[in-house]
């Protein structure tokens, strides 16, 4: 019989796959956080995104508009059947110049996004040029 050893092996040992694999697990993991991060990121601006569109539109329903138009009376106003968004509301203030025979109204439009979030503002300054 042949006595003689092989010496020279080749391979990884199970502590070093072990090792190997729990490296591999911390940075899927990390990935992982990553990802959700993301997707909530993504998510929120969507809404944010969906808001000011709408806010936009009824700055523009508004521009559209007589001056004299019942839904530019001077109060609060809400609309909660808007779709995509919590709320929309708007604040109209009228200004009656001294200077100058212009009259001007000031509307300060409101949208909440669903599921919370930043509320989107903006505001429009209408002239009456009658």
């Amino acid at each position: 019989m042949d006595n003689n050893k092989i010496t020279c092996q080749s391979g990884f040992t199970l502590l070093e796959v072990l090792i190997a694999l729990l490296i591999f697990s911390v940075g899927i993991l990390g990935v992982k956080t990553m990802q959700l991060t993301s997707i909530k990121g993504n998510s929120k601006a969507n809404r944010i995104t969906t808001a000011s569109n709408v806010a936009v539109d009824q700055l523009e329903t508004f521009l559209a508009l007589d001056y004299s138009d019942p839904a530019l009376d001077p109060s609060d106003h809400v609309d909660s059947d808007v779709d995509g968004v919590k709320e929309v509301s708007w604040n109209v203030a009228v200004t009656h110049s001294t200077n100058s025979a212009i009259d001007t109204k000031t509307i300060k439009i409101f949208v909440e996004p669903l599921g919370g979030g930043k509320m989107v503002s903006m505001v429009l300054v209408k002239a009456d040029i009658e």
